[in-house]
């Protein structure tokens, strides 16, 4: 005879009970074990920024014949006498333009530029917040049967046959000596390209890019 218990029969787990306790632990795991999940750089954040001013661009001159703001006059909504008159601290004024479209004065922004910050609106945007220049001798998205190798805008800290670039409208030719400097990225900075894509570019790759401009080089348009 079996000896008398007078505790009832010991209830044992269901599987669905046995999962929802397995998952319990694999959350509380992964919150509490610390991950080496990669953090984005300034320098695709950069990159980000600026393929983004390429798809405002891009759906800006949709509208407009395929020409880029500076290539069409104030008169058809653009900054064409702006660019052309140079007056002092407006280089601005051509990105003002794409207040049209879904733009964000974010964009605009390198965030290793510290001493750039984004403006609340496009409306209100001035020089100190912007931290790209802007290559006016490329007119339309058309202008080029190169497009992946034209320069369309860029990190501002270039240096130009040893001296760094000022605002204003800067024309460098095509067999120019550039450089970065040190102000925004270490050992490069990052270029947009006609075609839409960016990419970060080291000094040592600086002048071969600049070689392919054409016989016209850029004219920057730096804030």
């Amino acid at each position: 005879m079996k000896p008398f218990s007078d505790q009832g029969p010991t209830k044992a787990f269901t599987l669905l009970e046995l999962l929802v306790v397995v998952a319990i632990i694999i959350l509380i795991a992964f919150f509490a074990i610390p991950t080496n999940r990669p953090k984005k750089t300034a320098r695709t954040i950069c990159q980000s920024n600026l393929r983004q001013d390429a798809i405002a661009l891009m759906y800006w001159s949709s509208d407009h014949g395929d020409r880029l703001p500076w290539g069409v006059s104030t008169n058809s909504g653009g900054s064409m006498e702006w660019v052309e008159s140079e007056p002092a601290a407006m280089q601005f004024r051509p990105l003002q333009s794409l207040s049209e479209g879904s733009f964000r004065p974010q964009m605009l922004i390198c965030p290793a530029d510290p001493s750039r910050e984004a403006a609340a609106s496009v409306e209100t945007l001035e020089n100190t917040n912007l931290s790209y220049f802007i290559n006016v001798a490329v007119p339309g998205l058309s202008a080029s049967p190169r497009p992946s190798e034209v320069v369309l805008m860029g990190d501002r800290n270039l240096n130009v046959n040893g001296r760094a670039l000022t605002t204003g409208l800067i024309s460098v030719s095509n067999t120019s000596n550039v450089e970065w400097t040190s102000d925004i990225h270490k050992n490069g900075g990052c270029f947009l390209f006609l075609d839409g894509h960016a990419e970060f570019v080291k000094t040592q790759g600086l002048n071969g890019i600049i070689s392919k401009q054409g016989t016209s080089g850029l004219r920057l348009f730096v804030p």
